[in-house]
């Protein structure tokens, strides 16, 4: 099986767990999705410091 076809099969996997992970688990999956789809984030580092102070501001 090509190393494609295994992330398509995990991809259909990860749609019938018997149980929902955590929070943490879910951000981690999402953000190996995002590596492998998308390959490595080139946004404003502006953009993420603002939007982290505003995750920061809501903390409470």
């Amino acid at each position: 099986m090509s190393l494609q076809a295994q992330f398509e099969q995990a991809q259909q996997d990860s749609k019938n767990l018997s149980e929902r992970s955590d929070n943490l688990t879910l951000l981690k999956i999402y953000a190996l999705f995002k590596q492998a789809t998308a390959g490595d984030e080139e946004g404003s580092d502006d953009a993420m410091q603002a939007y982290i102070d505003l995750i920061n501001e809501l903390k409470g």
